[in-house]
């Protein structure tokens, strides 16, 4: 009895990790979660935010996350998958070059009772200007899925996903999507072919979505005073930056031109106390670099405010919710 006893307890990790994971939803549950992730998934996304409290408190064992910039389209791909999306992954802000672009296609999996993704890689056939999601997916090469798909199921107020088999070595091991944006863990990643391992402390990547604003910049010249017209002052109207931690490098037009930086950001507000570690809308005007000794003018507002502004010392800056023609 105790040899089977001892058998059985060696067998259960082994069984466990075999066995695809079963969620206590129901086969309507997970149509509504492919609900969730079509109106969820599209957007932009950012890491900036989460890098933002890590130099202000610190990084875990894994050290600080790289940023990252996230773009995802709805496709008309539907051969693969009943909802498909492409995603173009920056290593950076939004203005630095697509490292990867993939396909994510869900569908529902009654007899899993949650929704399957599957993920396939996409490679443009040599240089092309791309304007819309038809363009890069006709002018690329569509490769086979690979390895290691998830299942994902419903939570209280977000969809999760785990790989469908949790023995399997692929890249994604852990992903939440909401309304706040996409959190992903790397369980390993593959590198000149070989398998390295993802982070340690169990911190995820955390891409948060963002809104796009628009904005309008106005520095008062050297030597002039506040109330100078316009010919002595250099307005910028408009720019569009995101909310997550997006900026906009400029110089005035000043026979010796000024740098300046504006950044805008949606984030928690670093707080060492904790009793003011809220979310709040912050925008930031830098002199040369983004830097705390640079700050020419900031303000702040609370996070779901649709406009931040100030007007201080001759320098002012306001982003708000573009407003939609009819």
């Amino acid at each position: 009895m105790r040899k089977l006893f001892k058998y059985l307890t060696g067998l259960l990790p082994a069984l466990l990790l075999m066995t695809p994971p079963v969620w206590s939803q129901s086969k309507t549950e997970a149509i509504f979660v492919l609900q969730d992730i079509r109106g969820w998934f599209p957007g932009i996304y950012d890491t900036e935010p989460q890098i933002f409290l890590e130099n202000a408190f610190g990084a875990g064992e894994g050290g600080p996350h790289e940023r990252m910039y996230l773009k995802v389209s709805s496709t008309e791909q539907t051969s693969l998958g009943q909802a498909v999306f492409l995603t173009e992954w920056h290593d950076g802000a939004k203005a630095a070059p697509v490292k990867r672009r993939e396909l994510w296609a869900f569908s529902v999996d009654e007899n899993l009772r949650g929704v399957t993704m599957k993920r396939f890689p996409v490679s443009p056939r040599g240089d092309f200007s791309v304007g819309s999601v038809a363009d890069i997916l006709v002018n690329s090469e569509i490769g086979e899925a690979l390895p290691c798909p998830v299942l994902w199921f419903r939570g209280q107020s977000a969809v999760h996903a785990e790989p469908i088999d949790l023995a399997c070595d692929g890249s994604l091991h852990e992903l939440t999507l909401g309304e706040e944006g996409l959190w992903l863990l790397n369980k390993a990643t593959i590198a000149a072919g070989s398998l390295v391992s993802g982070r340690t402390d169990r911190i995820h990547t955390k891409f948060f979505r963002a809104r796009e604003m628009e904005c309008f910049i106005n520095i008062v010249h050297e030597g002039k005073p506040t109330s100078v017209g316009m010919d002595g002052r250099t307005l910028i109207n408009p720019v569009y930056l995101h909310d997550r931690g997006d900026s906009f490098s400029f110089q005035t037009n000043e026979s010796a031109p000024r740098k300046y930086v504006l950044m805008l950001r949606k984030a928690m507000w670093p707080s060492r106390s904790g009793r003011n570690f809220v979310p709040m809308l912050m925008l930031w005007l830098y002199r040369d670099q983004i830097s705390v000794d640079t700050i020419e003018g900031s303000a702040w507002a609370s996070a779901d405010s649709g406009r931040v502004a100030f007007d201080a010392r001759g320098v002012g800056a306001r982003c708000k919710i573009p407003t939609r023609a009819n």
